[in-house]
């Protein structure tokens, strides 16, 4: 049946792998054993798993500007096409075949084995440029983003389709749902398994997924602290079937299962937290060090007060520091004073300040307003989602007029220019040689 379906020509999705969502067409079919199916040859290969051998169209040709050289003009016009040797499991057949044959002599399995035979094959390969100019078989030459133009339809589609298959399953101690209206953001709630050391605990975690799920895998993590080999004190993870072994056929609920599993059954051979690692064969040691450090991640991020100081970690200003003016919960109110808000953020998020460009150095040939311009601190006034910042234990003694800088000065440019004009008095501290550590630029 495999091979009635898979034969040669026929028009496929990778769905893992470094060329995952791009479409490919199979040259040759093979079997558990390396043996051509096609022709019935006997071969030797290590791959115990029937296979093809693909070519596909890793870039498309993208636009040019007048700006561009002759050159760099010239590459971006080009087709790149790859070949490559795909598991059956790892490929999604469409009803789509491509009327393209290559010479089976320069074309193999065996161009693997050699750089010569690989530059050869891959020079017959890039005919197929002649084919996409010609406009034959358009349906395999048009880039998978752009023949959706209701690829954001495709990917609610099949969200709400997970959605439904983790409600009606009802897994005990699992659940996910989205984030409001945003079906691109999960948040979901992970009961530690029984017998383990997160017996009785409950986590949260975050799913963000990309345009081109499913063929990418989300991005998950820990919200809550997670003391545990294969995560780190961020929350990322590191399992293999979010990364290199994902598959389009895994699920939400698939992803579950896996981390409470993970949870049950680390891998130490590839730990993300080295100290929960060697300490995992103590479960005593393991127990009193777990409980120190969710206690020690859980003060950190409620004692996100004002004035300390934190590292941005998305956006535009990610890996800048910063310094919390004033925090916010979920409806918007004042964390330190009660007062109560309308905030369509529907998280806890504070406002912070901070530097986006140090004082740069100058040279002779500058003109004195750009020397000027150099020498000057420039700050930064955002308001930043809990998630997005890691608190340190530096604090800031610096404060601002709350009638001045706040939330409100966001809604007016004339508002947020005076906020800025009060936040510019940053440069005074930096003269003066105060909060050094704030001052310092982080290097990453």
């Amino acid at each position: 049946m495999v091979s009635k379906i898979m034969k040669a020509g026929r028009v496929v999705v990778v769905l893992s792998g470094r060329y995952a969502g791009r479409k490919a067409f199979i040259v040759k079919n093979y079997d558990k054993s390396g043996s051509d199916e096609s022709s019935g040859k006997s071969g030797q290969d290590k791959r115990n798993y029937s296979h093809s051998l693909v070519v596909g169209v890793d870039r498309y040709p993208r636009k040019i500007t007048r700006s561009m050289g002759k050159k760099r003009a010239a590459k971006k016009t080009k087709l790149k096409p790859f070949i490559k040797i795909m598991n059956h499991n790892h490929v999604l057949p469409t009803r789509y075949v491509v009327d393209t044959t290559f010479d089976s002599k320069v074309v193999n399995k065996e161009a693997f084995k050699d750089a010569a035979a690989k530059r050869k094959a891959m020079a017959l390969v890039k005919s197929l440029e002649e084919k996409y100019k010609a406009g034959k078989n358009k349906w395999f030459f048009t880039k998978l983003k752009q023949m959706a133009a209701g690829s954001a339809d495709i990917l609610s589609r099949r969200l709400q389709k997970e959605l439904m298959e983790v409600m009606t399953v009802g897994e005990k101690g699992l659940s996910a749902f989205p984030e409001g209206e945003n079906l691109t953001r999960w948040t979901a709630t992970l009961e530690g398994p029984a017998g383990t050391p997160y017996e009785g605990d409950v986590y949260k975690l975050s799913l963000e997924f990309p345009a081109d799920y499913p063929y990418k895998s989300p991005v998950v993590r820990f919200t809550t602290p997670c003391f545990h080999p294969n995560v780190d004190q961020y929350g990322n993870i590191c399992l293999d079937i979010l990364k290199e072994n994902w598959s389009a056929l895994y699920t939400v609920r698939t992803i579950l299962l896996s981390l409470r599993s993970l949870l049950n059954e680390p891998n130490n051979d590839s730990p993300l937290n080295a100290q929960a690692a060697s300490l995992w064969c103590n479960p005593a040691k393991f127990a009193e060090k777990k409980r120190a450090f969710q206690e020690q991640q859980r003060s950190a991020s409620t004692n996100n007060n004002a004035g300390r100081v934190v590292v941005v970690l998305s956006g535009r200003y990610a890996g800048r520091k910063a310094f919390i003016v004033k925090n916010y919960d979920k409806s918007g109110s004042d964390e330190s004073s009660g007062k109560s808000g309308q905030d369509k953020r529907n998280y806890s998020h504070s406002l912070v300040v901070g530097v986006d460009r140090y004082p740069r150095k100058i040279t002779r040939s500058m003109g004195k307003k750009r020397a000027a311009k150099k020498t000057k601190l420039k700050p930064f006034i955002k308001i930043m989602n809990h998630n997005h910042v890691l608190p340190t234990r530096y604090v800031v003694d610096t404060t601002f007029d709350s009638k001045v800088v706040n939330k409100e000065a966001f809604k007016d440019a004339a508002a947020k220019r005076k906020a800025m004009a009060l936040v510019k008095s940053l440069e005074e501290k930096y003269k003066a040689g105060k909060n050094k550590w704030f001052f310092t630029k982080l290097r990453f």
